[in-house]
């Protein structure tokens, strides 16, 4: 892949020789390239540089592209040059002229745009599957550290860098295949050059460079390459909020405007209510979406026009690029909402089956909705955001299957109740379920320990609407305490040579944990070609004695899906659900492969029980 870095090979690569060539210093073009033939026209190109600021800018003729303007800022080591790329440019190198305090020549390269698969968009036919890079598999210890890199490998510390990489998740594809999900989401693999705790990926200190402890860009695009051929879609992490302080902005800022309370840190104070609240103040406003993330995490400033076009190219860049197929955006509430608005329209437009997903951590039902698009908000707000991330829903399938004494507004009530709120979704069938991911406690500890619970948990989530997520290694009834991050982080049994236990051939595998794996396994295959999961309508009854029953169908098929949260059997009268299962006689339970005669108009349950009926 072509790289992004300017030092003296890369500018031979890109610069025209000249003989001025002494007084020019370019360090930094981003993005490195660009292309014909997209939706907008209009292409921003950040130069970074000695003084290249107090150059002035030509372009050479080139048919169908002109330089719209430039952009100064306080820094004289930035400039933004603005271009329109007209419907009839064709693939060819640009030529600018530096003239004045910096003197040069730049070609820069726009490529035809090819025909390879990118942004499919998940559908709710689909289940992703959440990774963690450094924490999965190590593919290459060669990269777990990398000389002139803040950062080295040391596995056994809890928040250092583990070696995981992307070489070793794209040698487990047939792994995923096995299992059942059909899209991988890679926690962000940009380049995290801090000088601690960096192999979570979310203080980004280069937007246009994949990790090299990961393996670089070429391994990144190789991976979603081999990905599409094994079928499997990908979504890539991204972060608009905040970037790592040692992003080389921070080093020598272009504008004081680009970073948020700058240059003092003062943290967000992450009340998502400050947004949406009719009675905020304007501190505590700014506090929520100008305040920084943690102190090496620097606010970045998305309301400034030139920070917005910087990093929804860089978006767009990598789609075509890369070739990914959706984008979950990371602390999605905290940037500026008109900001985020912008992003997802010009990302739409440019590929319109492109899904992206908001992080939306919020506990209530009208905040989450309030980002989702098209709610008709109190204040006039109308998101772009096509989807959310459910929590509230995630809530309530954990919280409902905790409950020890189930009432009118405990146990299963607490799904139901949730779900007969989607009225606030325009279309809440493709929210984002789960029921753990990389900040929270794992499903396994959430409930308790309970292989029981855990089971019910993963059939609520893979029947009910919207489009389910996985995080890695809850399929083998992984732990972890979301209290302490690095807990629910752990590295993945297998993914290192010498662990002794091995999840991706289930060698020394515990009894229990192969019995969560099959249960997974058997589901998630079913799944892929249960349609009435993926666009059936859904009609659900009021849970009785803590039983809860809800039907996913379509005009020729119906699935019945009864959950028992109770410890004691149940005998459930089936005449109450006349209305969807009508003259039905009998029905198959994909879990035990159980006939089960509608006839007798009644069923049994096991206490702790979930059941996934094919109606026939």
């Amino acid at each position: 892949m072509e790289t992004r870095r300017f030092g003296i090979l890369a500018l031979l690569m890109w610069l025209c020789s000249a003989p001025t060539w002494a007084a020019f210093s370019l360090n930094r073009v981003e993005p490195a390239f660009w292309w014909v033939g997209m939706k907008n026209p209009e292409l921003q190109i950040l130069l970074q540089g000695k003084n290249i600021g107090q150059a002035q800018i030509s372009l050479a003729p080139y048919p169908g592209v002109s330089l719209k303007r430039v952009a100064k800022v306080k820094n004289p080591n930035y400039t933004f040059v603005y271009v329109e790329i007209g419907p009839e440019a064709k693939a060819g190198d640009l030529k600018f002229t530096f003239a004045g305090a910096a003197k040069g020549n730049l070609a820069y390269t726009l490529k035809a745009r090819d025909s390879k698969v990118k942004a499919q968009g998940y559908t709710p036919a689909d289940v992703v599957y959440l990774i963690m890079p450094d924490r999965f598999a190590n593919g290459n210890p060669k990269n777990d550290s990398v000389k002139g890199m803040l950062e080295a490998a040391r596995r056994k510390q809890d928040f250092g860098r583990h070696g995981g990489d992307i070489e070793g998740i794209t040698n487990q594809l047939g792994y995923f295949n096995k299992l059942g999900v059909t899209a991988l989401w890679l926690n962000p693999v940009q380049e995290n050059d801090m000088a601690a705790s960096s192999y979570h990926g979310y203080a980004i200190t280069d937007y246009y460079a994949a990790d090299r402890r990961f393996g670089g860009n070429e391994a990144y695009l190789k991976f979603i390459q081999q990905a599409h051929g094994a079928g499997l879609k990908v979504v890539m992490d991204m972060v608009m909020n905040h970037m790592g302080t040692n992003h080389y902005w921070l080093k020598d800022l272009p504008d004081s405007s680009f970073i948020n309370f700058w240059p003092k840190y003062t943290p967000s104070n992450f009340r998502a209510t400050a947004q949406v609240d009719p009675y905020r103040s304007q501190y505590d406003q700014d506090r929520m979406s100008k305040g920084w993330f943690d102190k090496t995490m620097a606010d970045i400033n998305g309301a400034n026009p030139l920070v917005a076009d910087y990093l929804i190219q860089n978006c767009i860049w990598w789609v075509e690029h890369g070739c990914i197929d959706d984008i979950r955006m990371d602390t999605y509430p905290y940037p500026d909402k008109q900001f985020m608005n912008q992003w997802a329209t010009r990302l739409t437009a440019e590929y319109p089956k492109l899904n992206l997903v908001g992080e939306v951590w919020v506990d209530d039902i009208p905040l989450a909705a309030y980002y989702a698009k098209n709610n008709k908000n109190f204040n006039g707000f109308n998101s772009t955001e096509p989807t959310v991330m459910d929590f509230p829903l995630r809530n309530a399938i954990v919280n409902g299957l905790n409950d020890e004494k189930p009432d009118y507004s405990n146990g299963l009530v607490k799904i139901y109740n949730t779900l007969a709120q989607d009225f606030v979704y325009e279309t809440p069938e493709r929210n984002m379920t789960f029921c753990n991911n990389h900040d929270m406690s794992r499903t396994a500890t959430s409930l308790k320990g309970s292989v029981a619970k855990t089971k019910m948990a993963l059939t609520l989530l893979l029947t009910l609407r919207g489009v389910p997520h996985l995080y890695y290694g809850e399929e083998w009834f992984m732990t972890g305490d979301g209290k302490h991050h690095p807990d629910v982080r752990k590295d993945f049994a297998g993914g290192w040579a010498g662990d002794t236990v091995n999840f991706f051939t289930g060698k020394n595998v515990p009894a229990q944990r192969q019995e969560v794996f099959n249960y997974y396994q058997k589901l998630l295959q079913w799944r892929k070609t249960a349609t009435a999961i993926h666009n059936g309508r859904m009609t659900q009854f009021v849970p009785d004695s803590n039983v809860y029953v809800y039907f996913r169908h379509l005009p020729a098929k119906q699935v019945m899906v009864v959950v028992n949260g109770n410890n004691t059997r149940k005998t459930l009268d089936l005449q109450r659900f006349a209305e969807r299962l009508g003259t039905a006689k009998k029905g198959m339970d994909i879990v035990s492969g159980m006939g089960v005669d509608f006839t007798q108009r009644t069923l049994r349950l096991e206490p702790m029980t979930s059941y996934i009926i094919e109606v026939e």
